[in-house]
This record gives structure tokens, sequence and C-alpha cells, in this order.
């Protein structure tokens, strides 16, 4: 008689999950510009007399504020970003919510700061190759690292823009958090990525994109099932714990922490799209008050992104801004300023700059049946420079 087969028990995850520290850096490219909104939405003020009889308009104080703040905004597009700490506040101010995290590479355990981006895929890092790069790193000077592919590809954004080489590395976000034979992208030459940027950590999803599946999938290997495959955390999720800038943050990959939320007992779960991307359908806003609701009525030829009243929305830790379709911007602000008493803002490089109210109200998202709130302090950005609320910029566009 053969023996009993011993059943042993499979190995455990040691950790719940791990945890990375989040630092908020100046963003050094927009992937979105081309979807903000540029056009009028507003009508002009009238001339007041004066103005007609000597044909020159004469700018108010608020109007005099909004031209200094672009003026501003096209100098430091000719200057390295970050170059000064006026140039750091400004764009902090507004476009800041890029969120970088340090990863050790080989053996040396060299440490990057990488984005930690939720619609990119692939893992990338600056090359020792690159001269554009300043920090870099050299798979020559690790026993844990590897060349596997000869051919150089092109990763083309609207920006940045980089040439790659193929590898294998051993690299983790903590000393017990490591993933062996990770294949990432080495980065050879790159216009875009400066300090203290070295690189993207890509957080999407392992599915073929929603509104191009005849394209197929083509997502590179996630770290974060790395994690799982080597039973090092115990389910398959990320998190992210971002607070205002200059507050410490934080990412999360394995079980959420409770401790991070406000309350447990509000966490919901939304049904998400079988997508390359974190997507879901929004049904609708509301300005304010619940009952004061609104669905996305339908636009011609838009059929794939507005379905049933409802429109295709990313959750892309990559953006600073929620971007409301400009088919229904206009009117989404004429809503949103009609819950104020007054109204004095312009459309500005693709921003809404705004007077500093008090009475901004809460917007809220539905999704999947359930409400995601954004309070006034979580959109309503100070962009003066004497920090006195006298211009904001409204983090919708």
């Amino acid at each position: 008689m053969e023996p009993a087969p011993v059943l042993e028990a499979l190995p455990q995850p040691t950790e719940d999950s791990f945890s990375v520290q989040a630092t908020q850096v100046t963003a050094q490219y927009d992937k979105y510009a081309s979807l903000r909104s540029n056009r009028a939405i507003k009508e002009k003020r009238q001339l007041t007399w004066k103005e007609m009889l000597l044909g020159d308009s004469i700018p108010t104080e608020f109007e005099a504020q909004v031209a200094d703040w672009l003026d501003q905004r096209d100098s430091l597009r000719k200057h390295r970003l970050g170059a000064s700490k006026s140039a750091s506040m400004l764009l902090d101010s507004v476009d800041a919510t890029m969120w970088t995290g340090k990863i050790a590479f080989g053996s040396e355990r060299e440490e990057f700061d990488l984005i930690f981006d939720s619609s990119s895929d692939w893992l990338v890092v600056d090359g020792v190759e690159c001269k554009k790069c300043e920090q870099s790193y050299d798979p020559s000077k690790s026993t844990l690292s590897k060349q596997v592919g000869e051919t150089t590809r092109d990763a083309n954004m609207e920006r940045p823009r980089w040439s790659e080489l193929n590898g294998l590395i051993k690299f983790a976000v903590t000393e017990s958090a490591c993933v062996e034979d990770f294949e990432f992208f080495l980065i050879k030459d790159q216009d875009g990525l400066d300090e203290p940027v070295d690189g993207i950590l890509g957080l999407s999803r392992n599915h073929p994109h929603l509104l191009t599946q005849e394209k197929g999938n083509r997502r590179g290997p996630s770290y974060m099932m790395g994690l799982k495959n080597a039973k090092l955390i115990s389910e398959n999720t990320f998190s992210f714990f971002m607070r205002p800038y200059g507050k410490d943050s934080a990412f999360d990959f394995g079980k959420p922490k409770s401790s991070r939320m406000r309350d447990e007992e509000e966490l919901r779960w939304i049904k998400l799209n079988k997508d390359f991307f974190w997507s879901a359908y929004c049904q609708g806003f509301a300005i304010g008050d619940l009952e004061n609701g609104w669905s996305w009525g339908s636009v011609k030829d838009e059929a794939e992104i507005v379905t049933d009243n409802s429109i295709y929305s990313m959750f892309d830790t990559g953006s600073s801004q929620i971007i409301i379709p400009q088919h229904y911007f206009a009117a989404f602000l004429e809503e949103l300023y009609s819950q104020m008493k007054d109204k004095e803002y312009e459309l500005a490089d693709g921003y809404v700059v705004s007077k500093c109210y008090d009475d901004f109200p809460t917007v809220n998202f539905l999704f999947d049946g359930y409400w995601v709130s954004i309070d006034a302090d979580e959109y309503v950005v100070d962009i003066s420079k004497t920090g006195d609320r006298s211009i904001c910029v409204l983090l919708f566009g």
C-alpha cells in the first residue's frame, strides 16, 4: 500500500501589504493638455462708456491678475521646471500631482524616484547611456541585472518621449518586497523627464483598451502581480493615500490599510470596465445638494464615450485635474457658478481661473450608484503670489 500523501500548507504571505512613502513633485508633462477645453465659455463683459469712447478695453484687477499668471506660466515653459523656488511654487499649486516613490534596483539596491502612474504599463528607468538623464541606472554594476533584448523602440507620448532597451532586474520598494527577474525598459534617450523624476512604474490593468479592443493588450509585467505571485502580499490590490502638498502621502501594495481611511464603514467598491485603464462609467453629477443632479446627454458621433447617459471615465494618478468632456464643460461651469453669489472667472490656458470665493459648492459624481464627493478645498487652489486668495484655479478642465 502506498503511503497517504502528505498535505503541506501553502506558504502564506509574510505581509498583508507594503507601503512606500509618496512624494508630490512638480509635474513635467501634461498628458491631457489636448483634452482640456480652451473654448470661450462665457460672454465677454460689456465695455464701459470710457472704453467705448477710447476704443481700448481696460482690464479689471482680476483680468490683470489672470494675464500676469499666464505670462508667468509662459515664461516657465522656456526654462527648466523647478529651476527656482518661485517657479516650483507656481507649478506646484496647479500641476504638481505626479507622485513619486523610491524604488531600489539590482544587487546594489540603488534607489530611483519613479512616478507611480495608474495609466502607464511598463517599468522604465533612466539608463547609463542616456546623456540627458542626471541620475541613471548602470546594469553592468549589478549581478542581478541582465539585458534580454537588443531591439530599441520609441515610446511616444505627447510628452515625454524616450527610446528604450529591454532587460531583466531585481527591484524592490522595501527590503522584504523584492521581485526578481522583472522585465523593464532602460531609457537610452529622452525628452521631458527631468529631476527629481527618474522613470515610471506603470500600474495599469492587464486588459485590452476598452475603446480600441482590436489593438489587443500590450501591457508590461505588473509589480503588484509580481508581489502577489511571490506570496509577499495577501491580495492583488494597491491603494493611494494622497494628502495635501507638504503632508505625508503613501502607496500601499496589498490589503488596503484601514488606518488611512476616514471611516472604514464608508469604503465602497465601484464596478470597473474590463479595460487597460482603471475606468468606469459616470452616470451623472450633482452640484451642492444631491437633488440638484444631472445626467449626461447624448452627443452625436460619440456613442463609444457616451452610453445610456453615462460617460466613459478614467481614474488616473498622473492627472492634476478632473477633465470634463468639452461638450458639457460650459453647462457644468454655469451650473457650478449658479450656486454662488458671484461668478467672475476666465478660461485661461485650459484652466478655470477664478476669484477665490468662499461659497464654492461640493461637486458630486455618480459611479455605480455611489456618489463621489469633491469638496471645495480639494478643487479650489490659491495661485496668488502672496497666498492672499486673490486669484484661484479650479481643478476642472
